[in-house]
């Protein structure tokens, strides 16, 4: 799926808003388990998508770190790579690129 990024003209808030349709369609979508009280946290899960030698959803490998790392983001909501949109320049509705 080709990113949606654009902004569109918030009438009644008299400002430009950010839309990025495409983040609903990430591998993780917000939902969360409780722990036991006896399950720990493992020190490695082969299917994590940060752990380290794992695989990422970009198809690049993390590296073998031992400390806090710090990740480019594979699923940003806005940046050059966005693609042209055609503007619009209604009353209404009004939209242009977001980058």
């Amino acid at each position: 799926m080709q990113p949606i990024w654009e902004q569109r003209w918030h009438p009644w808030r008299r400002e430009w808003v950010i839309i990025a349709a495409h983040r609903s369609h990430r591998p993780w979508l917000g939902e969360k388990t409780r722990l036991q009280k006896n399950n720990k946290v493992p020190a490695y899960e082969p299917t994590c998508y940060f752990c380290p030698r794992n695989k990422r959803v970009s198809g690049q490998i993390n590296p073998d770190y031992k400390q806090p790392y710090v990740f480019v983001n594979d699923h940003p909501p806005v940046g050059p790579q966005a693609p042209e949109v055609e503007e619009q320049a209604g009353k209404l509705f009004r939209r242009r690129r977001a980058s």
